[in-house]
């Protein structure tokens, strides 16, 4: 491609209001494009897999966007809006800066930054703010060879855990004498409380645990009852299969939420969560796709070790809920969620087959241990102080080898990962391309066709109402932590204590 001649490139300014969904969709094509190359380092920053409406929601209100033009075709942007910075001066901070891998080097990108300098000094702006992955070396060096000064280190969960915030100062009076020692505070202020990967440090843990402080106090938050933690657990279904059908993502009911919808067209009366699962693929899209275009203040997803999950499995949670559990490290306790179990690829060998449940059990059953607050020995509680994320790292890199052992599609049989379950517990391989629906409260939801053949394998005789005395009570002691009115209580339809026999 030639060298597109400089007088020839537009920079035109607008608002995001403006653009049409033309030029919306040119941008999120821009964005993919450029940073491919940093999904490819493993640099996982928000903008990799914006969708074309999650770039839109990012970029909504007002955000001033700058979109260069080659023959009226759009080859890179640079958005930002107005900030307030300190002692009250005006900044406009840059949210992504996206050029076209066929026009970089060829001074697109240093125009988009020129114009929305000049932009800045027009609106009265004191700085131009920005921040990007501590990994991304070639972004920060751009950013200096632009004149912006590195400012603090940040803990970030779109970039890889660290980012570097920069500054460029375009009214010098106004820029502070002490940078280097912010800058130090900072940067000592994020090592001492986050590893690289995201997790606490041991220091931090060592503190809690000194301390012993835990998210236990019972003062925390309003308590909620049974109905309205069902409540709050049918918004996030309800939130999860509208994005999953939105994206054409499969899923379906499992364990005892499909029991639910089978003997009781919903929830189990004394049942306090919901199980669905995902095919492996799916699983992994859905983490993907819903990490950059989540639009819900309320909701957002753990899994790993991300946000000090340590689980083998995902979990959409309402975050203005939290569970108090005296089992449970202060660090480990979380918002209500629903579980996502992955379904991945079993061995067509029987032996084979049990030895690679048997090791997943294993590995995602040691993830669920480090959650344990109590220590009979004391040189074991304080070599979990000390090594947690080691050992945490250690079992999810062993569960991660057992589901990806084969390739999807290779063998006959799925399996769902599982806490407990060591039985062979096998499904076809086409289950998810099969499921039915059937009413869940007050919506349809997929099961797999095979339900009662599943059900009566997994649990007997599902459709005898167990004993009471047996029945696992609602263990969590969910609250209420936020400002919001707080949810209503799931209606009570009458139970359909014996429905016919599937």
């Amino acid at each position: 491609m030639e060298k597109p001649d400089k007088n020839t490139i537009q920079y035109i300014r607008h608002v995001s209001d403006e653009l049409s969904p033309a030029e919306w969709k040119a941008l999120a094509d821009i964005t993919h494009e450029a940073f491919r190359e940093r999904e490819e380092q493993g640099i996982h920053m928000k903008p990799n897999c914006l969708s074309e409406e999650g770039l839109r929601h990012w970029l909504s209100h007002d955000k001033i966007i700058i979109v260069a033009y080659a023959e009226n075709t759009p080859i890179g942007y640079i958005a930002g809006c107005i900030e307030p910075g300190y002692n009250g001066c005006k900044q406009i901070y840059l949210f992504v800066v996206a050029v076209l891998p066929a026009y970089k080097r060829r001074g697109i990108g240093k125009g988009l930054f020129q114009k929305i300098e000049e932009t800045a000094r027009e609106l009265g702006c004191a700085y131009l703010g920005s921040d990007t992955s501590c990994q991304a070396l070639s972004s920060i060096a751009w950013h200096e060879q632009c004149g912006y000064e590195k400012w603090s280190y940040f803990h970030h969960k779109h970039t890889n855990y660290y980012s570097i915030r920069l500054r460029k100062y375009l009214d010098k009076s106004k820029r502070p004498g002490v940078r280097w020692w912010y800058y130090f505070k900072r940067w000592l202020r994020t090592h001492l409380r986050w590893t690289a990967k995201g997790n606490i440090t041991p220091l931090v843990r060592l503190r809690w645990h000194l301390a012993g402080k835990r998210n236990s106090d019972p003062s925390v938050g309003k308590p909620l009852s049974l109905p309205q933690v069902q409540s709050v657990s049918m918004d996030l279904l309800k939130a999860f299969i509208s994005f999953c059908e939105k994206h054409q993502l499969r899923y379906m009911l499992y364990y005892g939420t499909l029991i639910g919808a089978v003997r009781h067209q919903g929830f189990i009366p004394w049942d306090d969560d919901i199980d669905v699962s995902m095919p492996l693929p799916d699983y992994e899209k859905f983490i993907r796709l819903f990490e950059c275009n989540n639009t819900s203040d309320h909701y957002h997803l753990m899994y790993g070790t991300r946000a000090g999950a340590a689980t083998s499995y995902a979990v959409l949670v309402d975050n203005r809920t939290l569970c108090i559990n005296r089992m449970r490290d202060r660090e480990h306790t979380r918002p209500l969620g629903i579980d996502i179990f992955p379904a991945f690829p079993l061995a067509d060998d029987e032996t084979e087959a049990r030895r690679q449940i048997d090791a997943s059990v294993d590995a995602a059953l040691g993830t669920w241990a480090c959650h344990d607050v109590y220590r009979p020995n004391i040189l074991r509680y304080l070599y979990r102080i000390l090594f947690n994320d080691r050992i945490l790292e250690r079992h999810l890199q062993r569960v991660n080898e057992e589901t990806y052992r084969y390739p999807w599609g290779s063998t006959r049989r799925l399996r769902v990962l599982s806490l407990e379950e060591r039985e062979l517990l096998a499904l076809p391989a086409d289950c998810f391309d099969t499921c039915v629906e059937l009413p869940f409260e007050d919506i349809q939801a997929k099961v797999p066709a095979q339900y009662h053949a599943i059900l009566t394998e997994n649990y007997g005789d599902y459709m005898q109402i167990p004993p009471e005395e047996v029945r696992n009570r609602w263990l969590g002691h969910f609250r209420w932590i936020s400002d919001d009115p707080m949810p209503e209580p799931r209606v009570d339809k009458t139970q359909n204590e014996h429905p016919p026999t599937p």
